[in-house]
């Protein structure tokens, strides 16, 4: 979110996490107006190792219930130039979708 507060040009935003379970590709598409009150990450910390409890992706998700900001996972077969890029969001019921 800092990254996005300074930058000239939020269109190109992009951060990707290279994790065990996958990569992902967070993108922020929100307003940098409304971007307040940013937090060291230690501040986070505590919300966040209680919301990973969920699961992986939903825990995730459910910690950057943010507006503005998309995660995506991308999936490269092995031995394959090709990448399939899925959205991941939850429904309203707090499942996660892909799509």
């Amino acid at each position: 979110m800092a990254i996005a507060k300074r930058s000239t040009d939020i269109s190109n935003v992009y951060a990707t996490v290279i994790a065990s379970s996958g990569d992902y590709t967070l993108k922020f598409t929100g307003n940098q107006s409304d971007i307040k009150n940013l937090k060291d990450a230690e501040d986070y910390r505590a919300d966040y190792i209680n919301m990973m409890k969920k699961g992986k992706e939903k825990g995730f998700l459910h910690f950057l219930k943010i507006d503005g900001i998309e995660l995506y996972k991308l999936h490269k077969p092995l031995f394959s130039s090709t990448i399939k890029v899925q959205k991941k969001s939850l429904t309203p019921n707090g499942k996660v979708e892909c799509q």
